[in-house]
């Protein structure tokens, strides 16, 4: 963008692409011990495919094992526990506080679900009028959210929601937070789009190999390039993609 390359097919810095993710935090009915090991223990992919799919985004679910993640730290569940609301009074100390906070910390789980979004060429990326101290002009942001991942949300919400009941009835667990599905997503920081690959010139900016259209020495590796953007997490056909294009810039140098 700021070289003003060739970019006839305005393609470039659009259909910018996130999995967008909340989820539902509970205690479950006995120590669970987060904390160890991976991020997810096992997740749930069966809620790509389907009729429901013309109305509504796929998603899928994933087992955290790190706790409560942004929605409460451990530290953040040591304040509550130590604290009352205004934070002016010590409510617990010594062995009562040790005792509560492993019982809470211990018993964290959460449910999450990531939601696919579609790529659409009014989220993008273009160049703002500000600069940084370098004076390098600051990225411009436009993104929005649209029905189909909103219906997406709100299908993994109930979805999560059903799982903590089923285990509120069988395991003695507590969903705490959200009882009811809100819009309050995150984003995964699964950028994606902004240079899609495509064989259409006029409605691409790279090749299959992830070459420029427009530019025979210019060559684009990273998930700029997805077309889409799917449920799943982008790191595996990032690093595929990567190994592509460098075999076939290697050979032709």
């Amino acid at each position: 963008m700021i070289s003003g390359l060739d970019n006839r097919s305005d393609q470039v810095g659009r259909n910018l692409m996130d999995h967008l993710t909340e989820e539902v935090v509970g205690l479950f009915g006995k120590p669970v011990f987060p904390f160890r090991g991976p991020q997810s223990t096992l997740s749930i992919e069966t809620f790509r495919d389907g009729d429901w799919r013309r109305t509504t985004g796929a998603f899928r679910m994933t087992v955290g094992n790190d706790g409560w993640g942004r929605f409460e730290s451990p530290s953040a569940a040591l304040d509550k526990l130590m604290w009352d609301p205004a934070g002016q009074r010590l409510k617990r100390y010594g062995q009562d506080l040790r005792d509560k906070l492993a019982d809470r910390v211990t018993r964290m789980m959460r449910i999450g679900y990531s939601t696919e979004q579609l790529p659409d060429p009014a989220n993008r990326v273009t160049l703002s009028d500000q600069r940084d101290a370098l004076d390098v002009p600051r990225p411009k942001i436009a993104f929005k959210v649209d029905d189909y991942s909103k219906r997406a949300l709100a299908y993994g919400h109930s979805v999560a929601r059903r799982i903590w009941q089923h285990m509120e009835d069988t395991a003695g667990a507590r969903a705490v937070e959200p009882l009811q599905p809100t819009l309050k997503y995150n984003g995964a920081g699964h950028h994606m789009g902004t240079t899609r690959m495509g064989t259409d010139r006029s409605t691409s900016v790279v090749d299959a190999d992830g070459l420029s259209h427009a530019h025979a020495n210019l060559w684009v590796v990273g998930s700029s390039v997805f077309p889409t953007g799917s449920t799943a997490n982008p790191a595996l056909t990032l690093a595929a993609l990567t190994l592509r294009t460098a075999d076939k810039l290697a050979s032709t140098l």
